[in-house]
């Protein structure tokens, strides 16, 4: 056991992207985002674990 004012936890992020231009003046991007975290608090103190799961398409117009 930890004495209760110590506390630690682990996290990790993951974010691949591909982008691409489609004109001159026209580029789109996908992606995906992957984050997870981990705590331990002292006892009485609760914070839930987590993940989550995002994709995204990103379209980019330059003016040039």
């Amino acid at each position: 056991d930890r004495p209760p004012e110590q506390e630690s936890g682990e996290a990790l992020r993951v974010d691949p992207a591909v982008d691409g231009q489609i004109t001159r003046w026209f580029s789109v991007g996908l992606g995906y985002v992957y984050s997870a975290r981990t705590a331990e608090l002292p006892k009485g103190v609760t914070v839930p674990d987590y993940s989550k799961n995002e994709a995204y398409l990103k379209e980019m117009l330059a003016a040039h």
